[in-house]
């Protein structure tokens, strides 16, 4: 067995409730971003290029924030669930998925460019792996009152 499969992917614990039930969430990989691209370029571009920080995503754009935070829990399909976690549990969820996600902002900066061209052509070639769904087609902007 290679390197890789001795190296364990760290995860951090978000509580869910008040019951104290707890969850998993893991720093998305770049499988993960690339999916979020497909159905959300613009959010992608703004949280990866530091024009929005990762608290404020949950309240700029909630089923951005939900996908995020299900794909980090490993069940993307759920992220309607995660729409329904409280507030201050979707900014604690989010801020931990940025800390395993970003393990150096300066390496971030300097390769985001290099990151999205890849990222693009891979789902304007209709990558299998990119081909996933994220959700269903929904926007993530929130609704007009």
């Amino acid at each position: 067995m290679g390197i890789l499969s001795e190296v364990a992917v760290t995860h951090d614990t978000v509580i869910l409730n008040k019951a104290g039930d707890k969850g998993e969430v893991r720093g998305l990989s770049l499988t993960d971003i690339g999916r979020l691209m497909k159905d959300h370029a613009k959010e992608v571009s703004q949280l990866f290029e530091g024009r929005i920080k990762i608290e404020e995503v949950a309240t700029q754009w909630p089923i951005f924030a939900a996908r995020i935070i299900a794909m980090a829990m490993d069940v993307p399909d759920e992220w309607e669930h995660a729409q329904k976690l409280n507030a201050t549990t979707q900014i604690d969820a989010l801020m931990k998925i940025w800390d395993l996600t970003v393990i150096d902002e300066e390496i971030l900066g300097k390769a985001y460019g290099r990151l999205t061209d890849i990222l693009s052509q891979q789902v304007v070639l209709g990558s299998p792996e990119l081909k996933k769904p994220t959700g269903k087609g929904t926007s993530s902007r929130r609704p007009k009152s």
